[in-house]
């Protein structure tokens, strides 16, 4: 199996999925993991989530293998592709799972930006799951991490989720506070979606409360800004 594997990479193979389960078989997870991640990415470039899936489980069980060298930033982000997965799937007490693990293993190796993802993303996940203490534990959580770090992606992230929350309970005036903040953080870090995003919750919020100038302002300019986002 390796010799085989071995002489696919050298020839810089199409097939990474063959490529992929003979470094598996033949347990050399250093490469199983790469090429577990190229083969979930060429799947999920013509949406075959399932089988992307497949291979993401793959690179994750490679890459927490004894002897496996490689970064914790690049264990971590096979956690998240993973997690990611599972949710394009619908499975979400397994992404619960994924992104629970990825914390985890951030927070043990002292990675305070990527375990706040993992909480954001955790926060995401029990909204969906209507676990709403939950959500707003983590939230609250990466939200704390990013005033620690600095992180404007992270600080816009968490935000945007609180807001979320916010409406859900009916806290209308604290939700706006937040999607207020996206919209300053999510600017600062250069991050175009989180910043629509606010717009547009902010748009409903003005309809709710009755400001329908407001709302049509709030509209346009995503309207505006968001037929330059690719």
């Amino acid at each position: 199996h390796a010799q085989i594997a071995f002489e696919m990479k050298r020839q810089q193979t199409e097939d990474v999925q063959a490529m992929a389960y003979h470094f598996l078989e033949a347990g050399c997870w250093n490469e199983a993991m790469d090429a577990c991640l190229a083969a979930g990415e060429a799947a999920s470039r013509y949406f075959a989530n399932l089988s992307a899936l497949h291979w993401y489980q793959k690179a994750l069980h490679a890459a927490t293998q004894p002897g496996v060298t490689r970064t914790t930033g690049e264990i971590l982000a096979v956690y998240d592709r993973l997690g990611r997965s599972y949710l394009s799937v619908g499975q979400r007490k397994e992404a619960e799972s994924t992104y629970t693990r990825m914390r985890d293993f951030a927070r043990l190796n002292g990675d305070l930006k990527s375990e706040g993802n993992a909480l954001v993303q955790l926060s995401y996940v029990y909204g969906m799951l209507y676990q709403t203490d939950l959500a707003e534990r983590a939230a609250m959580q990466a939200l704390e991490i990013a005033g620690k770090t600095l992180d404007a992606e992270l600080l816009s992230n968490a935000h945007y989720n609180l807001g979320g929350i916010d409406i859900l309970r009916g806290r209308l005036e604290e939700a706006k506070d937040h999607f207020d903040s996206v919209a300053e953080h999510g600017d600062q870090s250069g991050e175009a979606i989180p910043f629509l995003y606010s717009l547009r919750m902010q748009s409903y919020l003005s309809i709710w409360s009755g400001q329908y100038e407001r709302a049509r302002s709030f509209a346009q300019t995503v309207i505006d800004l968001g037929g330059r986002v690719t």
